[in-house]
Parts: structure tokens; C-alpha cells; sequence
């Protein structure tokens, strides 16, 4: 016979989620106003159940267009709708970009030691996602990508870019305005995903610690350009303030002038394990000059294909 519930978890600072039989009021910020609501819908099997998540947020794209719905929430969960594993833990990213939301991406701090990043631009087909293991210096940070299959495929591996500050530059996303970065909306369907009956409450508590987290919101500073954020990987112990911005790829985009002078930015931690060495640092600046490409990726150096 089928089940349901509908329970809402409240996304708030510092506190664990509780269980209700009721909608609880939301009373947070809008920078922290997620709720998580789902029905479990029997099978046609009595072992198996199907939990589905609607993740609702108060982010909101003013105006949505049809070709920019999210892809992110699916993408960085597939580790638990398709191969049952942890997803570990699930960062969403939003910017505030010209008065408005849009969706930046994910990021996943994984059970087996490293973290990955999930962009979500339009069309962006070239890689999936990001991933640089705790002991990077070892391990080569790599791009995955989903073949037609479904599967999930490295296909290319680069260093980080060391800097004089002993920071490692990781990626730097570079564009004219928000068009390319994914709508955001009121609510964002998960996909459906099935457990065993008889392991519900592993399964939730699962769930729950996987996606309890507070998001994050970017901002940039005012004024006029073209739009950057970067993705530093710092020391850990080191201040975020103390962290600089790079300007290494700026050759890539045919500038008529160099990066120089103060370069205004905002800047957000990301957090790690304890048994990582580093922790990340997302800077969001402007540059005030004209950007002759409509949006770019500029990954750290000495990229290499991985075998077939």
C-alpha cells in the first residue's frame, strides 16, 4: 500500500533539521530560505519505496526564460539516484548578478577525500564537473563528463597554478553578464530515487546529512565591466582576506589594457574536511573594460588529455 509523509527540513545556520508532520513557517532571510519537502510513492514491488524532492527556494529569477531551467540539483546528486552512494555533502551556489538571481552551480565535498565543482551555464557540454582531490599536489585535479550512456568519464587532468602568494589558482569563469548562468526557480524538482523499505531511516538520515546545508550567494562589487569569479585553493589557515586575485589569464581574453591597478572583489570560503590541506576561496570581482567573447573558462595550466 503506498506511503506518504510531507516533512520539510528548514536550511538554517549551525542547526541540524527537524521532522514535522506540518510545514514549519519559514522566518529565515531570503539568502537562507530553502525548504525540503517530499512524498514517498510505493513501487510495484513491497521492498522498494521512491522518495521525491522539491527543494524550495526564495532565490527567484525574475523573469524565467524556457531554455535556462537548472541542470545542477540533478547533476550532482547522481551518485545516489543512480549508483545508491553518499552524494556527500551538497553546497548550492546562486550569484546575484544585475539585480537579479541566477544559479552559479554546486559544489560537493565527497566522502572519498575531494571536492567537486558543478557549473551550470547554458549549453555547457565541454565537462561536467570539477573535481580536485585533498592531496592535489599528488593528484592531479580532472575534468569529468557524462557520456551518451550516462556514465560518468575523466577526460582531462591539469595542475594547479601556483602563485606567488602560495595560492593555486583553480578556475576563473569570466563573462559579459548573467545570460549564460541558469534561471533560478521557485522550486526545483529532484529526481526520483528508490531505497529499500527496510533501510528508511538510514536512507533519510542519508538524505538529510547530504543536503542540510545553508546555500551560498555570490555578490560583486558595484560599478561597470565585465564579470569574474574565480576559484582559489588557499592553505588552510590562511584568511580569505589575505587572498589576492589572479590575473594570470587575462592574456586569454585580448584585453586592450592589462588587469592592473586595484582590482575590487568579494570574497567567499568555502569550507573543507579537517583532513584536507586547503580550503577553497571563490572571488567575485568586475573588470572595467569590454569582454569581445561572451563567456569563457580558463582552467590553472599544463592540461593533458586522460587515455581513452
Amino acid at each position: 500500500m503506498p506511503r506518504s509523509f510531507d516533512s520539510c527540513m528548514c536550511y538554517t545556520l549551525g542547526n541540524r533539521p527537524r521532522y514535522s508532520n506540518r510545514k514549519q513557517p519559514n522566518t529565515r532571510s531570503e539568502h537562507a530560505s530553502c525548504l525540503w519537502r517530499g512524498e514517498m510513492r510505493g513501487r510495484n514491488t513491497l521492498s522498494m519505496a521512491s522518495v521525491e524532492m522539491t527543494l524550495k527556494n526564495s532565490l527567484v529569477t525574475k523573469t524565467p526564460r524556457e531554455d535556462r531551467a537548472p541542470t545542477v540539483f540533478r547533476r550532482c546528486i547522481l551518485k545516489l539516484s543512480e549508483d545508491r552512494l553518499h552524494p556527500g555533502k551538497v553546497i548550492n551556489v546562486y550569484a546575484h548578478i544585475e539585480n537579479d538571481y541566477k544559479v552559479f552551480g554546486a559544489f560537493t565535498i565527497n566522502t572519498g577525500g575531494s571536492i567537486s565543482f558543478f557549473p551550470d551555464f547554458y549549453k555547457l557540454d565541454i565537462f561536467d564537473h570539477i573535481t580536485l582531490n585533498k592531496d592535489f599536489t599528488k593528484s592531479k585535479p580532472h575534468l569529468t563528463r557524462v557520456q551518451p550512456s550516462g556514465k560518468h568519464k575523466k577526460t582531462l587532468s591539469f595542475e594547479v597554478a601556483e602563485l606567488p602568494t602560495k595560492d593555486f589558482h583553480l578556475a576563473t569563469f569570466a563573462m559579459k553578464d548573467g545570460d549564460l548562468l541558469m534561471d533560478s526557480l521557485p522550486e526545483v524538482r529532484y529526481p526520483d530515487i528508490e531505497y529499500e523499505n527496510a533501510h528508511e531511516a538510514e536512507f533519510l538520515a542519508l538524505l538529510e546529512d547530504a543536503l542540510r546545508h545553508d546555500p551560498i550567494t555570490l555578490d560583486f562589487p558595484e560599478g561597470d565591466g565585465f564579470y569574474c569569479i574565480q576559484i582559489l585553493v588557499v592553505p588552510r589557515g590562511r584568511s580569505i582576506n589575505d587572498v589576492s586575485v589572479d590575473t594570470g589569464f587575462s592574456r586569454e581574453l585580448s584585453l586592450e589594457r592589462p588587469m592592473d591597478g586595484v582590482i575590487l572583489a568579494r570574497r567567499v570560503e568555502i569550507g573543507t574536511p579537517q583532513d584536507f590541506d586547503f580550503t577553497l576561496c571563490v572571488i567575485c570581482f568586475k573588470i572595467q573594460q569590454e569582454l569581445k567573447i561572451p563567456f569563457g573558462i580558463f582552467l590553472a595550466q599544463a592540461s593533458e588529455m586522460l587515455p581513452s
